[in-house]
């Protein structure tokens, strides 16, 4: 008999598990709202990156997407990818 080759995929519930892991748990911090110490919770983000981010809202406004983060000083291609699914940008409110 044929030796079993090594599946390149891992079984449906391990892969379903790490799925669970790497996703973030509970609803997504919103850029537009977050205070100083919701800001502090996500990776990367200590309290001068996030007061950074707090003045960057104050002087240019609501953020139009996650992307523009990195026009935050300090914050750079890595801490966006890092934070990208665990934050939202809410659309303006009408």
């Amino acid at each position: 008999p044929a030796a079993a080759r090594p599946s390149a995929a891992p079984p449906a519930p391990l892969a379903e598990a790490r799925a669970a892991a790497a996703a973030p748990a509970g609803p997504r911090l919103d850029l537009n709202r977050a205070t100083q110490a919701e800001l502090e919770t996500l990776p990367g983000i200590g309290p001068t990156k996030a007061a950074l981010i707090l003045a960057w809202r104050a002087e240019h406004g609501r953020f139009q997407s996650v992307e523009q983060l990195d026009e935050v000083r300090q914050i750079g291609p890595a801490t966006v990818a890092a934070v990208r699914d665990l934050v939202m940008v809410s659309p303006e409110a009408p």
